[in-house]
């Protein structure tokens, strides 16, 4: 419990085990440490990093393989762990404050799965999240066979490659819509302005258009299904189409404007 309660605030190069000091390299040490050198790989920083251990993740993904695909319970499932890397400010030598990292620009998170022996994907913050994605989904061996499961998948897409403001984007009604956008102007418009900008937006947009938001919805499709859903970015609503095939794996989506 003190490793597990250590591990959720940050992992950092050097781990403590629940019985002291590790002889040899831990398997959290050395699959936390995976997960920093990917992000290292990727971005090249040259400041530390740390990695927060993220446990819902992973309860996602025996989710994904009990509940709603291929395996029943009591089959055998393939565990992925999962971190959030960020910039560390602080370097720690046991208590003390080894070093201090002042950032100037503020750095996105990453995140990374560390799945079947010790294989790192770089999700969240990758230049190609969905190859990276698929790479995990094949070596879980998953295969969707009705359309909950492929909504799981899309969902759980979502989750480990766009982050929390990404899967607020997407836009299940009309009322999610309208609050989205409120933010989104809120933070793009001065003071002054950001009430009149939104208002004459969202009155161009005609009733009939407001009216075809709907939740994600999956359509049985050649070797899987097609995800279908709405996106709100900068003044633009989009409807996509995201393929999810029979093993889980992505295929390429396309999207086309609704409004902007």
């Amino acid at each position: 419990m003190k490793l597990i309660a250590r591990m959720a605030l940050f992992t950092s190069l050097l781990f403590s085990c629940p019985s002291g000091r590790c002889q040899t390299v831990c398997p959290d040490e050395k699959r936390a440490e995976q997960a920093l050198r990917v992000v290292r790989e990727h971005s090249h920083a040259a400041q530390p990093l740390r990695a927060a251990l993220l446990p819902n993740l992973t309860d996602d993904v025996i989710s994904l393989q009990t509940s709603r695909l291929r395996h029943a319970l009591g089959s055998d499932v393939i565990v992925a762990i999962f971190y959030k890397v960020t910039p560390s400010i602080y370097q720690l030598d046991g208590n003390k404050v080894a070093s201090e990292t002042i950032e100037l620009d503020a750095e996105r998170e990453c995140l990374v799965a560390v799945g079947p022996g010790d294989e790192a994907y770089l999700l969240e913050g990758s230049d190609d999240a969905v190859g990276e994605f698929n790479r995990l989904v094949r070596d879980l061996h998953l295969q969707v066979v009705d359309e909950s499961g492929a909504l799981s998948v899309f969902d759980f897409f979502l989750k480990v490659t766009k982050g929390q403001e990404g899967r607020a984007a997407v836009v299940p009604d009309d009322m999610k819509l309208e609050s989205v956008a409120l933010d989104d102007f809120r933070l793009r418009f001065p003071t002054i302005k950001r009430e009149a900008a939104f208002r004459s937006w969202w009155a161009r947009i005609p009733a009939t258009k407001k009216q075809t938001i709907m939740p994600p919805k999956a359509i049985q499709a050649k070797n899987g299904f097609d995800v279908r859903y709405f996106l709100y970015r900068q003044g633009e609503v989009l409807g996509l189409s995201l393929p999810v095939k029979d093993d889980g794996t992505l295929g390429r989506e396309e999207s086309r404007v609704i409004f902007q």
